[in-house]
């Protein structure tokens, strides 16, 4: 008899562990669950309250965080994105330049993918991204015929004057042939989707090299080079800002950190609707090509200044960026 109570007691004792178990895994899924809704709350407020929704150079400014970023309750898991929206909240705001997502259905558009391309779309977003938080996946798989990328309002233009660009990314994969570029950002025509002969534009182009690990500027068809010595690495988030003072120097930094400064000989640069994430591989001594190596960026924030801001301005833009997404540490 007693044999049989100490069976049956093993398995209330199994029954009990199983219990325990199963409510402390719930407990710790529900803990990190509110642990991300936090996380992402704290992210929506320093949006909300940043600098960058006064300042009156403000151009444009993308973000993820926010349900105003996207339209149509795009912002779901996985979903491409059909236009990022630009949420400037400066006198300016009236005049919003979004960014669109990359189609080919109608070629008179400037986010028309020219190439033969199979999956053309806006990048995807992804809930848990750099820092933790919402970003956009622009993916190009050469090998799938995957194309994604986005195209600002071709109404945006600048005059002689400063600008800045800010850009929070991290890079998933990068190509590793020699002479293939990773682009960032991309001025070219509207009638083509990338610079077969950039001598015929005035244009700024911003991108990565892998072999030295490079990011540079093309003007005339004449680039200048950043070397930055392999820096740049996988899976890491980075703040990357080009800096322009009109006809006197370009710099970049990196995590708010000064890389490479030049002297600055665009003039007047013609922005040709501005390709973000416009990363199709390809080698500049074959032209306008694609190539069989592919690419892989996340992007988290972009935002363009336009005309003079003071050097406490550009901290206050620096330090929100690097607490929203954790930069301090990187």
């Amino acid at each position: 008899m007693s044999k049989k109570y100490k069976q049956a007691f093993s398995l209330v004792e199994i029954s009990i562990v199983i219990l325990v178990v199963g409510i402390l895994i719930s407990g710790v899924s529900k803990g990190i669950d509110l642990y991300e809704s936090y996380n992402l709350e704290v992210a929506k407020n320093l949006t909300r309250n940043s600098i960058v929704g006064r300042l009156e150079n403000v151009r444009l400014w993308y973000e993820t965080t926010l349900d105003d970023s996207f339209v149509n309750k795009e912002n779901k898991d996985g979903n491409p994105i059909t236009i990022w929206q630009d949420i400037k909240k400066n006198s300016h705001q009236n005049l919003k330049y979004h960014a669109y997502g990359a189609q080919r259905t109608d070629s008179s558009l400037v986010n028309y993918e020219v190439n033969n391309i199979n999956k053309v779309s806006g990048p995807k977003y992804k809930l848990d991204g750099i820092n933790n938080l919402p970003t956009l996946n622009f993916k190009n798989e050469y090998s799938s015929s995957i194309s994604q990328f986005m195209v600002i309002d071709h109404n945006l233009k600048f005059d002689h004057d400063d600008f800045n660009i800010f850009m929070v990314i991290e890079v998933n994969d990068i190509p590793t042939a020699i002479n293939n570029r990773l682009f960032l950002i991309d001025t070219c025509a509207s009638s083509i989707s990338l610079c077969a002969n950039p001598a015929a534009h005035n244009q700024l182009i911003f991108y990565l090299i892998p072999d030295g690990g490079n990011w540079g500027t093309v003007k005339n068809g004449s680039f200048t080079y950043i070397d930055f010595n392999n820096l740049i690495k996988i899976k890491r988030k980075y703040l990357i800002n080009l800096e322009r003072k009109f006809n006197s120097t370009y710099k970049t930094y990196i995590n708010t950190k000064l890389k490479k400064t030049w002297y600055e000989s665009h003039g007047e640069i013609d922005f040709r609707p501005i390709k973000i994430g416009r990363h199709a591989t390809r080698n500049f001594e074959l032209g306008s090509t694609y190539t069989s190596v592919d690419g892989d960026i996340n992007m988290s924030e972009f935002i363009i200044t336009n005309g003079p801001i003071t050097d406490f301005q550009k901290k206050q833009i620096e330090e929100y960026l690097v607490k929203k997404y954790n930069l301090s540490n990187n």
